[in-house]
């Protein structure tokens, strides 16, 4: 009869990770060793942890290349077949969502950035598994703000050319899959592969926590939502899940909502579920031993140890404070029939021992945990405070850019003012000088109309003194020896005075005519004064001072 148990595993050495949350935890079969990479702790990680389950060594590789920059919350995976550590996305220091691409190979001992022509956008809290020749990606949360996604990706891993990744960065392009009956957006989910099926759990989508499980083959694009039987987890999210010896799935911890009256509170979980992948038959068997405490984050995988010996093993992750690095091995025992868990009666000295020792111990723990619960809290209220400075950064880079939008609109009304100004000082000046070229003509012109009629007048007046003193002569001169003029002569002189008469009262005409364009033209040169005055009050302009 096998029945699983916990199995907390000893660590040596002085070389060891501190405590952390969202790290990569992945077994090499190649290397038959687990993989610690990144992570938050104190502050994030972009360090490189090994762990021996035989020895229970940890070790940490000098490796050459510039690394990832720190992160927590990637994805990654491990290619057996060229001993090569992959690298993707995750959360900077800055809370960004990242979009580098890393991997480190074993074998050139180099950390190789690459570089494929398309890929998913920069997220955070996505989940992905290997099936096949191909890594798959699916959901996470993205900017801007923490939005949630539904993509599916894969990555031709066994493509890659390591000389031409390693000189030139080159490698293949990230394939982007059209999917039918797409589940929601979500973050902090499962996903795992199995057969020709990618399996995704849970995580938080926009309605809260789920505990759905869908199905889908990579032959037809179809996601099935599954049709379990048994009791399956609680809806939650940030939860550990792995496939063990190809059949069945296990689902460790995380967090989920629990609603109390019209609020709700976060708990955090320690729980196990067994689905069993042929029958898709959820359980949660007894399992004995020392369990691991609640947390969310954490680091699962599962794989053989250099004895061959299967084992999955947890590490890290978070509760109110961090759970510590202490590692958890799940683990099948064959027990006889009837045979019932017991502890063997240590003698009265070594029992005193080991009570005053666990005492100690237990003691020493609760004091990390809690300076743990310090750092954490204090991290907490930093992370609330870069919060707070990113939005007021946003609000301050928006507020710039409607203060250089009024800046520029208030620039060109000013352009478009002095244009106006200078177009009208133009006008005044044509203006003043139209009106002054009129005033000129006006004046001159009265000045010749003036000496006309004068000289219209004398000629009226010496035409009448001579034709009175004609008229006189005659009168004179008449009698019976007067030689008078002739009758052509007479009519000449009749002719000339008519003729001179009709050119006086033409000329007369004219100047009455020309009177009257004095007029107008005076009644012009007014309005043109008047404009001016008008120009010089719009404009607070004087034309003489300029």
């Amino acid at each position: 009869m096998k029945s699983l148990f916990w199995n907390k595993l000893s660590t040596l050495g002085t070389c060891y990770p501190t405590s952390r949350e969202g790290h990569s935890w992945i077994n090499s079969q190649s290397l038959r060793k687990w993989i610690l990479f990144g992570g938050i702790g104190t502050s994030r990680s972009n360090e490189i942890f090994l762990y021996d389950s035989v020895t229970s060594l940890w070790e940490s590789p000098a490796v050459q290349g510039k690394p990832p920059q720190e992160r927590n919350y990637h994805v990654s995976w491990f290619d057996d077949s060229c001993k090569s550590l992959f690298i993707f996305g995750g959360q900077s220091d800055k809370r960004d969502p990242l979009y580098d691409f890393y991997a480190l190979n074993f074998e050139l001992n180099a950390w190789i950035r690459l570089y494929p022509s398309d890929q998913p956008t920069g997220r955070i809290y996505s989940s992905g598994c290997i099936l096949g020749d191909r890594f798959y990606l699916f959901g996470g949360a993205s900017a801007p703000e923490d939005s949630l996604n539904n993509d599916l990706w894969s990555f031709p891993f066994k493509e890659i050319n390591w000389t031409e990744a390693r000189s030139e960065g080159h490698c293949p392009s990230w394939n982007k899959h059209q999917t039918i009956n797409t589940p929601n957006s979500r973050k902090g989910h499962s996903l795992v592969g199995f057969g020709g099926n990618l399996i995704l759990f849970g995580g938080l989508t926009d309605k809260g926590h789920s505990n759905d499980l869908f199905v889908i083959s990579v032959n037809d694009w179809r996601w099935n939502k599954a049709n379990t039987m048994g009791h399956g987890p609680s809806p939650r999210a940030f939860h550990g899940a792995a496939i063990v010896a190809q059949k069945i799935m296990v689902i460790f911890g995380g967090l989920e909502a629990i609603k109390t009256g019209r609020s709700e509170r976060i708990n955090i979980l320690n729980d196990v579920f067994i689905l069993d992948l042929q029958d898709m038959h959820w359980s949660s068997p007894f399992i004995g031993g020392f369990s691991p405490s609640k947390r969310h984050s954490l680091g699962i995988a599962w794989g053989a140890n250099r004895l061959g010996r299967e084992q999955l093993l947890i590490v890290g992750g978070i509760e109110q404070s961090f759970a510590g690095m202490d590692i958890f091995s799940l683990e099948e025992a064959e027990l006889d029939p009837g045979q019932a868990w017991h502890l063997e009666e240590p003698q009265s000295t070594k029992k005193k021992m080991f009570s005053m020792t666990e005492s100690a111990i237990l003691s020493n723990r609760k004091k990390i945990r809690d300076l743990e619960g310090q750092v954490y809290n204090t991290r907490y209220r930093v992370s609330n405070i870069e919060d707070e400075i990113l939005k007021l950064k946003s609000t301050n880079d928006e507020m710039k850019k409607v203060d250089k939008m009024n800046e520029d609109k208030l620039q060109d009304t000013i352009n478009r003012l002095e244009e106006s100004k200078r177009e009208k000082i133009d006008e005044g000046f044509m203006l003043r000088k139209e009106t002054e070229n009129k005033e000129k003509r006006y004046k001159l012109f009265v000045g010749r109309l003036e000496v006309l009629e004068d000289l219209i007048k004398k000629s009226e007046s010496l035409l009448i003194s001579v034709d009175s003193i004609f008229n006189e002569v005659i009168a004179d001169n008449a009698g019976p020896n007067f030689v008078c003029l002739n009758k052509e002569k007479m009519g000449e002189i009749d002719d000339s005075r008519a003729l001179h008469q009709e050119s006086i009262k033409q000329l007369k005409n004219f100047i009455e005519k020309q009177g009257n364009r004095i007029e107008e033209l005076s009644v012009k040169i007014e309005e043109s004064e008047k404009e001016l005055l008008k120009f010089e009050g719009d404009t607070n302009i004087s034309l003489e001072d300029l």
